[in-house]
């Protein structure tokens, strides 16, 4: 966009935002956010439509915008991502592209990032968040088949890192979804092995045990 193009979407933006200000109706509110990406600041739309939303909850135009504008933001993080590991491949651009992912609800893509981590080496970390990946797979879609696989790979995460909580937790997260409250109790007394003490796990604990009294033999 040239300079005077630039000046004149400027000037579209500022009298948006000044009806906004004086109408903040959904109408104003859209006009506003297509204004900013005309303008090229597509990365202020999320929060006009985060700010319309606490006004007007129940638009799904709203609703749908600020969907789309937190996918393109997504998949522009997606890209610089995949550019950075081509150039200097490290874990924390790993982690982040694989939570990105699964923020995005793009599991599959998510798990086949952590195979290509785990396939470059990758630790522990990779297994974790491949589990937590076919997790998040397996609560949206209910396959069972994404539910063994998040088992399994947690199991193996587990057996990676001894010393951190967040497999364990992937893996108590599992059992309390599928409803096997002996297995989730065992899980959370090793928890409570490495956070002794801890309220929640504490009281998840009690409430497991109760569960698992409860439970038909």
């Amino acid at each position: 966009m040239n300079l005077f193009g630039r000046v004149f979407h400027r000037s579209r933006q500022r009298s948006a935002a000044r009806r906004v200000a004086l109408d903040p109706s959904v109408q104003n509110y859209l006009a506003l956010a297509h204004e900013s990406v005309v303008s090229g600041e597509s990365s202020r739309v999320e929060a006009i439509c985060h700010e319309a939303l606490d006004l007007h909850p129940e638009s799904s135009e709203l609703i749908q915008m600020a969907r789309r504008a937190a996918r393109l933001r997504l998949d522009g993080r997606v890209r610089e991502l995949e550019a950075d590991l081509l150039l200097a491949p490290r874990p924390a651009l790993w982690s982040e592209l694989i939570e990105v992912h699964m923020e995005s609800g793009r599991f599959a893509r998510a798990q086949a990032a952590a195979r290509r981590w785990r396939q470059a080496g990758g630790s522990g970390e990779a297994l974790h968040l491949e589990s937590c990946a076919a997790m998040g797979a397996f609560f949206g879609g209910g396959v069972r088949e994404d539910g063994q696989l998040a088992w399994e790979l947690g199991q193996r995460a587990v057996k990676a890192m001894p010393r951190d909580r967040r497999p364990l937790e992937t893996l108590i997260a599992l059992s309390g979804r599928v409803g096997a409250h002996g297995e989730r109790r065992t899980l959370l007394a090793r928890l409570l092995e490495l956070r002794p003490g801890e309220p929640e796990a504490e009281a998840a604990f009690r409430e497991s045990t109760q569960q698992s009294a409860n439970a038909p033999e």
